[in-house]
């Protein structure tokens, strides 16, 4: 694929494969395929990727396991789908670890 479309595959118990379920996936699945994402970012449990539109400011999504609040959106919920993460805009940059998450700002 050449459209900046989202796909994720593999293990799935806490949704981190972003397409709305909690099952495994041996071949890829498309999350978004309306966005135009430029960079991800995977954790043990959880995703992360940036996307953006043309003359508007780079967004932040997550999505997966949230125990420790590394999807960024003020809970401690699990999500299956992407979500965006706090009220920052234009991120630049993004890593996940463990169950922590760390992005950049410009």
């Amino acid at each position: 694929k050449t459209d900046n479309s989202l796909w994720c595959w593999g293990a799935n118990g806490f949704g981190q494969l972003g397409n709305g379920t909690n099952t495994d996936a041996n071949t890829p699945q498309l999350v978004d395929n309306t966005q135009k994402w430029i960079r991800i970012s995977t954790g043990q449990n959880h995703s992360c990727a940036i996307h953006t539109n043309p003359g508007l400011p780079n967004h932040l999504y997550c999505w997966g396991a949230n125990n420790n609040g590394q999807l960024g959106n003020a809970s401690a919920t699990n999500s299956t789908t992407p979500t965006r993460t706090g009220p920052t805009q234009n991120w630049t940059g993004i890593a996940t670890g463990w169950e922590h998450t760390t992005g950049i700002s410009a």
